[in-house]
């Protein structure tokens, strides 16, 4: 939301060292959670679908917001499609964490 709310690009710079420290956090507790719920001996099978999966929409969401940036952006004015991309980001990564919330770790007892 700090992307959002930024009216220059000085005033960037706190969120962009948030949400850097933040993906760093979120990559180590991603792996872990893959790790523990990767089925015993087939862990290459699953993590290269894990890493496809994890990897695809940083390929194409680009692509994806840049064109929906720039079309709303010429129906609203400057930077208003920009922020309105950003915002879509904050609602996805929501959605994605309250998703999460009904994942359940296997735990194995010995």
């Amino acid at each position: 939301m700090l992307f959002v709310a930024a009216k220059n690009f000085a005033m960037t710079k706190l969120p962009a060292i948030l949400f850097g420290a933040g993906s760093g956090v979120f990559a180590v507790a991603n792996w872990a959670l893959a790790v523990n719920l990767m089925p015993k001996g087939e862990g290459g099978k699953f993590f290269a679908l894990w890493q496809f999966v994890f990897t695809l929409p940083q390929v194409f969401g680009p692509a994806i917001s840049g064109k929906l940036g720039d079309f709303i952006n010429a129906a609203l004015g400057s930077s208003v499609g920009w922020r309105a991309v950003l915002l879509l980001c904050v609602v996805e990564m929501l959605v994605g964490a309250i998703l999460l919330l009904k994942v359940r770790e296997v735990v194995e007892t010995k």
